[in-house]
């Protein structure tokens, strides 16, 4: 494009770019490399360049009448930040006087939305769209950007009301910090499941090992694990846990039932396998905490040892009585454990195991192994009586 489209065909431009950016940043886990951005394919077959050659943080392509995009940064040389009611503060580029800030302030007069490029990683970009400007102070040399539409019609610097407060940090929520926090446990895993290791990031969300709103469940990788939608379900309804030696573990109840293939293959077949861990140090990222025992509430709540299994002298699992265990919520989501074979309930809860510490199954009577050893033959076909039983399948 040589000469400035009419801002309605901009608009309409900006839309196509922007939904092109979603879907690639869908397929590789919620972010882009700058390469990918320097050379951007388009549906339509065209090719358009979404970053600054000389990588500044505003991006004004010839033929666009305001700027396209902006790249923020945890670590660049602008104090960029975020502020009360979900607004952004976002610094002026340095050089001449109007310069490439220009264009950013013509898309606040001409109404038309920026894409923010988020650096979440070692150059890996999570498109946010859209993003408005909704204010420019020349004084302090800093524009205010709003990813909510509703907020444009906000004056800049009025007080929110309570309501507007929840529903703007709910927005920036939504919209900002939680496809951050997925595109960064996807990078740090390298778009793969941590349990079976199925490398389709559309297929992987990314879960919290201390749940979202409590304390020390924050969004960020050192509380993230990168699970395929089946294991964080699973994982969600404390029928997979991981213990602190990255370890998976399958509730007995689904170990002992007899289904179709995705329960076995799926579920039962990931007993006792070794989690994958981030392609960095895991004691920094990832599942760190679960393995260094060093989660948020963990030692002050270290909640309930399951049912059968006690903390031995050495500071390993050894077999024991039973412990009850506490209402759910005061259960921590971390180094969630579950049940041992051959006790078959679904009061789990987080062990803190040492360094070195080992999981010892309970032993199972003779009459459940042949009642399992039953139920297993005649899914595949072999005639076996079941013995009868009336233990933890009843």
């Amino acid at each position: 494009m040589s000469s400035p489209l009419p801002p309605n065909q901009e608009y309409v431009r900006r839309e196509i770019i922007a939904a092109a950016l979603a879907t690639r940043a869908e397929s590789t886990g919620g972010y882009l490399r700058w390469s990918e951005l320097a050379e951007f394919p388009l549906p339509d077959g065209t090719m358009e360049r979404l970053v600054d050659p000389g990588r500044g943080g505003i991006w004004n392509p010839r033929g666009y009448a305001a700027t396209l995009t902006i790249v923020t940064s945890p670590d660049g040389p602008y104090p960029d930040r975020e502020i009360d009611g979900g607004l952004l503060q976002y610094s002026y580029q340095k050089g001449p006087e109007g310069g490439k800030n220009l264009k950013l302030r013509a898309a606040m007069e001409l109404g038309l939305p920026v894409i923010r490029l988020n650096k979440i990683g070692a150059n890996a970009y999570n498109p946010i769209y859209p993003v408005f400007v909704v204010g420019d102070n020349p004084i302090v040399r800093e524009f205010t950007l709003t990813v909510d539409e509703v907020l444009r019609s906000v004056p800049v610097g009025q007080s929110l009301s309570p309501v507007e407060k929840a529903y703007a940090a709910r927005i920036v929520q939504q919209r900002v910090h939680q496809p951050a926090f997925r595109a960064q446990v996807m990078l740090a895993y390298g778009g793969q499941c941590t349990v079976c290791s199925l490398k389709h990031p559309e297929l992987l969300d990314a879960a919290h090992i201390i749940e979202d709103g409590k304390p020390g469940g924050d969004p960020v990788v050192t509380n993230g694990l990168s699970l395929c939608k089946i294991h964080h379900a699973a994982y969600d309804r404390r029928l997979l846990g991981i213990s602190p030696d990255y370890v998976v573990h399958i509730n007995k109840d689904l170990l002992d039932e007899v289904d179709g293939p995705m329960l076995r293959h799926g579920l039962q077949e990931m007993h006792g396998r070794a989690l994958v861990t981030p392609a960095r140090d895991a004691a920094q990222v990832g599942v760190g905490p679960l393995a260094d025992n060093d989660v948020p509430g963990l030692r002050d709540q270290p909640g309930p040892v399951p049912l059968g299994v006690t903390v031995g002298d050495d500071g390993g699992l050894a077999d024991g009585a039973a412990v009850p265990a506490p209402p759910r919520d005061r259960e921590p989501r971390a180094a969630v454990l579950a049940d041992p074979e051959g006790v078959g309930v679904r009061n789990w809860g987080a062990v803190p195991v040492p360094r070195g510490g080992r999981l010892r199954r309970a032993p199972r009577g003779a009459a459940d192994r042949d009642h399992v050893a039953a139920a297993r033959a005649n899914a595949d076909g072999q005639r076996r009586p079941v013995v009868p039983c009336s233990g933890p399948w009843h």
